[in-house]
């Protein structure tokens, strides 16, 4: 459909103050894991495309889907129940 995106996406995080050492350490052994090739066969197989960001990456795409949603959930008025 012409002008229709919608992507779904999963992040590790940690609670913030969470010291960049250990921060780098799971980052480093989780994009080692989801880039091993029997993973990343695993899930195009599925259909889904990996994609092992950094901390900053993930922080800056998070923070681009939270303005273009709450663009979104305000241009149709759209509320909580």
């Amino acid at each position: 459909m012409p002008g229709y995106e919608f992507d779904t996406w999963f992040v590790v995080a940690a609670p913030k103050g969470t010291p960049r050492a250990i921060v780098d350490t799971l980052n480093s052994h989780i994009r080692k894991v989801l880039s091993a090739p029997e993973q990343v066969k695993f899930y195009e197989e599925r259909g889904l495309t990996v994609i092992a960001s950094t901390p900053e990456e993930a922080a800056a795409h998070l923070e681009s889907e939270q303005k273009k949603w709450a663009r979104v959930i305000k241009e149709r008025g759209i509320k909580a129940e």
